[in-house]
């Protein structure tokens, strides 16, 4: 993991210092692959937030939280993929995304799971009561449906918290 904390009318900082101080950044497995200049490293940007609750041990802690910068929907992600030299057109792009969320979303109703190598598995959980007794957990109890993906292969969480950087969000929105 790699962290960066840069404020408003601060300077950036590079990842590797040039004069033997410590780096601003943390050195991760990638820095060898970085000084090549082979890979790029990704940056998630967070904010700060102290949580409010009354629970003990957590109220009045200060946490992290990502802060997404946008949502790419499917015909940005077609788009996107077209022009990384593909054969396929944006439209034909498009067409399999839209074909594959609709499958994706009929096998997991089936109560499958999917696995995309590399990106998640797929699946659907549900948000329950809990009962006193086996004989009273019905689906009375369920509450809500969610969407459950759980990174793998380059994506797991371990493999991604090797290969990441964190900055602090220069600006907060309240």
């Amino acid at each position: 993991m790699h962290t960066e904390s840069s404020k408003p009318h601060t300077q950036q900082h590079s990842f590797f210092s040039h004069n033997n101080q410590t780096p601003s950044l943390v050195p991760g497995p990638l820095e060898t692959a970085l000084k090549g200049g082979t890979t790029t490293m990704s940056q998630i940007r967070y904010v700060k937030y102290q949580n409010k609750s009354q629970m003990e041990g957590v109220s009045g802690k200060w946490y992290l939280k990502v802060k997404h910068t946008e949502t790419i929907e499917l015909p940005e992600l077609a788009k996107h993929m077209a022009a990384h030299n593909t054969s396929f057109s944006r439209g034909q792009i498009l067409g399999i995304l839209t074909d594959m969320t609709d499958c994706m979303r009929e096998m997991m109703l089936d109560g499958k799971k999917i696995k995309l190598s590399d990106l998640a598995i797929f699946s659907i959980g549900v948000h329950c009561k809990g009962a006193d007794k086996a004989e009273n957990a019905t689906p009375a109890n369920i509450v809500g449906v969610h969407f459950n993906a759980q990174g793998t292969g380059e994506n797991a969480s371990s493999a991604i918290f090797e290969k990441v950087r964190f900055k602090e969000q220069d600006e907060y929105s309240v």
